[in-house]
């Protein structure tokens, strides 16, 4: 009776000792994985490093290599006397360029005034519709068709203004309507 019961106790502490010896070569394996790993970040950012510092010294070079370019450029153009022309020209084309988008800044400013002000008369047609006031109607509605017809024939609208030679072609062809003081 008491050798079975030894047994079991000699052979529950083999047991635990080969779990043991189990848990220490996989703690042992673990850590031996961990080390690779991190030899293997390591030789990465090495070469990570190494390919920045690369690609930098490839860009100073590309970079000292544009401003000599520039430079001769810049010295050849200083020595012709193109340079104030060329200067004056662009001056021109930018104060042109600035004129024209203020031009149409203020277009789309003018045609949003008109959009509302159209809002409104068209309010005003349905409201006279609905009261059956065919007077105030029609008159509305005049006024409604001649500010659409203002937008389209004005020579100032924002389509005049981006194909300004067409429509300057054509002046003559535009019938300005005006709305009937009846």
């Amino acid at each position: 009776m008491e050798n079975e019961r030894l047994k079991k106790v000699l052979d529950s502490q083999l047991k635990r000792q080969e779990q043991l010896k189990h848990f220490e070569e996989e703690k042992v394996r673990n850590l031996q994985q961990i080390r690779d790993h991190k030899k293997e970040k390591l030789k990465m950012n090495q070469e990570r490093i190494f390919n920045n510092k690369m690609a930098q010294m490839r860009r100073l070079k590309n970079l000292s290599q544009m401003i000599n370019k520039k430079q001769k450029k810049a010295t050849i153009y200083r020595n012709s006397s193109n340079l104030v022309d060329e200067k004056q020209r662009r001056d021109a084309l930018r104060t042109q360029r600035l004129q024209r988008n203020l031009k149409i800044q203020k277009q789309k400013q003018m045609d949003l005034k008109m959009k509302v002000l159209e809002k409104e008369k068209m309010g005003e047609y349905r409201l006279a519709k609905s009261r059956h006031d065919k007077a105030k109607a029609k008159k509305v509605l005049s006024e409604l068709l001649w500010m659409k017809n203002r937008d389209r024939n004005h020579s100032n609208s924002l389509v005049g203004l981006l194909t300004q030679r067409r429509h300057t072609r054509h002046r003559s062809l535009h019938t300005f309507a005006t709305p009937s003081n009846s």
